[in-house]
């Protein structure tokens, strides 16, 4: 028994030795290419592989391309640092997944979908619909996207042409009872018509007693919102809410608005929130330079009005 234990631990030591020679790590790219190649409406090529395999794996100049040759996306790099270990006792721990310089190239068909609607072949069988139970534990400490650019080809004016500088930094959890995201960057600059989110973020908790909000912030060139939010779904304790902007431009948004949509002023907006069985506390203001407009709100009924309960 001692020897057939030996000569197996030596076996995988070998193994693991072997994938990561430079030659084992063409043949797997090989195969990872032609597996997704049959499912693809489209031709994968990934340049290089590197990485143990064991805690971090890195794929470089990844480029998805159609029967006609034309770009549909492009990543310059992709790394991902994990841990293996946690797997046996449910928990899947990513430390890292960073992309860099992703390119993404969206058209509106005649048909009015999207050319990425279509990549993946259709599957003739029929699809495995009956749910089955996930009760692993998914821990990502960062997601990190830099210098992303999109470009898109749509019938609508209302939609950007072309999207670049973006950029991505969140982190999150799941188990079935608690999940958690935090975004801690999410900005870029659209063209035609022009807009720039200069920052988004956030902190979202969830659990099986409440929902909160934490800390989000939404930056544009010319216009700010805060919010911070708690809703306890049992009525017994105080759920509040409270959300502030700085004055708000409009002009932003023309591209976005009806051309007969027209406001001089620039208000600021104030709404504070207080929820607990079911009466409902609300304060709110509308200021623009010296004009104001205050509302102070208290009632058992409202809130029965908008959630039907």
């Amino acid at each position: 028994m001692l020897g057939f234990l030996a000569g197996l631990v030596s076996l995988l030591l070998l193994v693991a030795i072997a994938i990561q020679t430079p030659p084992a790590k063409r043949q797997i790219l090989r195969i990872a290419e032609q597996q997704a190649n049959a499912a693809l409406n489209a031709e994968l090529s990934i340049g290089e592989l590197s990485g143990n395999f064991f805690g971090n794996l890195r794929l470089t100049n990844i480029l998805l391309k159609t029967k006609e040759e034309d770009t549909l996306a492009y990543i310059s790099s992709l790394s991902a640092e994990y841990k293996l270990l946690p797997l046996l006792q449910g928990n899947s721990i990513i430390n890292d997944i960073s992309i860099e310089n992703p390119y993404l190239y969206l058209e509106e068909l005649a048909d009015s979908t999207w050319n990425i609607a279509h990549i993946l072949k259709l599957n003739e069988e029929s699809p495995d619909t009956a749910s089955t139970e996930f009760s692993m534990k998914i821990t990502l400490h960062r997601f990190l996207l830099t210098n992303g650019a999109i470009r898109i080809k749509a019938s609508d004016e209302i939609i950007p042409r072309q999207i670049h500088d973006l950029n991505v930094n969140l982190a999150g959890e799941y188990a079935e009872k608690k999940q958690k995201l935090e975004v801690g960057e999410f900005r870029f600059i659209a063209e035609k018509p022009d807009f720039e989110l200069k920052n988004f973020g956030l902190t979202l908790a969830a659990d099986t007693s409440s929902v909160q909000l934490s800390n989000m912030l939404l930056q544009t060139k010319l216009n700010e919102l805060t919010a911070d939010a708690l809703y306890y779904f049992s009525g017994g304790k105080e759920s509040k809410a409270t959300l502030q902007t700085a004055p708000i431009d409009i002009s932003e948004f023309r591209p976005f608005l009806p051309e007969t949509f027209d406001i001089k002023l620039q208000p600021a907006i104030y709404v504070n929130a207080l929820l607990k069985n079911k009466r409902l506390t609300l304060d709110a203001s509308l200021a623009s330079g010296k004009q104001g407009l205050d509302i102070s709100l208290l009632s058992d009924y409202s809130i029965e009005y908008f959630t039907g309960s």
